[in-house]
């Protein structure tokens, strides 16, 4: 049944290239072939560490003058945030 489905997926998207992507407008597949293993593979629980493109320069400790709590909140998550890329930095 699951084999099934990838089938018709792997069909669904290659409509969707062929229709949508002007490089691939003119390619025409008549048929493809679909193999399934008998060999189970054991994926690997590995944390994907992410890359950040800069590092955090501030370290999230700042005081939050508003009276609004909504405000206060948005302010709150935005430290969180700081602190857990600045955190990250040091991994």
């Amino acid at each position: 049944m699951e084999f099934n489905y990838n089938k018709n997926l792997i069909n669904e998207l290659l409509n969707i290239a062929k229709n949508s992507i002007l490089e691939c407008k003119d390619i025409k597949i008549k048929n493809y072939k679909v193999y399934v293993s008998n060999k189970f593979i054991q994926k690997s629980e590995q944390k994907e560490k992410k890359m950040n493109f800069f590092y955090e320069k501030s370290s999230g400790k700042f005081k939050i003058f508003s009276q609004n709590e909504d405000i206060k909140k948005i302010f709150e998550n935005i430290k969180k945030e700081i602190k857990k890329l600045k955190d990250e930095d040091i991994d």
